[in-house]
């Protein structure tokens, strides 16, 4: 099952102490969408974006952090394609496909306030 409520609770345990969870969505990097699959996690905070690796078989659950993106980072879909948005996370291209849309929308607008000092 892949919902907004189940990747919540499965991030909730990893987010740095402090941080309250935003929105988080699953996205898959690779060479080329549907080749050599790197499952991720992004998690909005009320303080910043981060990225975890998740699990193969279980792709709503982090597995290992990745990395933290730096402050003031905007998250903003580079395309809008039918399937799938181009999402840049850092030097990491990954795509969010259709389900993920909203949960994407939601961290996008989160980001936004970050930036601009406006923790939700």
């Amino acid at each position: 099952m892949r919902s907004a409520a189940k990747i919540e609770s499965a991030v909730a345990p990893h987010l740095p102490a402090g941080e309250h969870h935003v929105a988080a969505f699953q996205a898959e990097g690779g060479v080329w969408i549907g080749m050599a699959h790197k499952w991720r996690i992004v998690a909005v905070t009320d303080h910043a974006i981060h990225v975890y690796q998740a699990a193969w078989f279980s792709t709503c659950k982090p597995k290992n952090y990745l990395y933290t993106l730096p402050p003031g980072t905007v998250l903003r879909p580079e395309s809008q394609p039918v399937l799938r948005k181009v999402l840049h996370l850092g030097a990491e291209r990954v795509w969010v496909n259709r389900p993920w849309w909203k949960e994407l929308d939601r961290a996008v607008a989160a980001s936004e306030a970050l930036r601009n000092g406006h923790a939700r």
